[in-house]
């Protein structure tokens, strides 16, 4: 499953990001791999970006660059 699928309060771990490039950099430098929980706050009224939790911080990403991350849902 993809992230961009995940419902506002649902949690998943990243089991891959399929990507590569400056892209990829940048999710690295947002603290996104490999492994990682994350879970979904909020998106945003057209569905255009979600905001998601990693932890201590938040990340805001469009939906399009969350097609890229593979995720597995837990806590279900």
């Amino acid at each position: 499953m993809q992230l961009h699928n995940l419902k506002c309060g649902e949690s998943a771990m990243i089991t891959d990001i399929t990507v590569e490039g400056e892209l990829l950099e940048r999710f690295h430098s947002f603290g996104l791999s490999k492994n990682r929980t994350l879970s979904v706050i909020e998106r945003s009224l057209g569905g255009a970006t979600i905001v998601i939790n990693l932890g201590s911080s938040s990340v805001i990403m469009r939906q399009e660059e969350a097609k890229y991350i593979e995720v597995q849902k837990v806590g279900v």
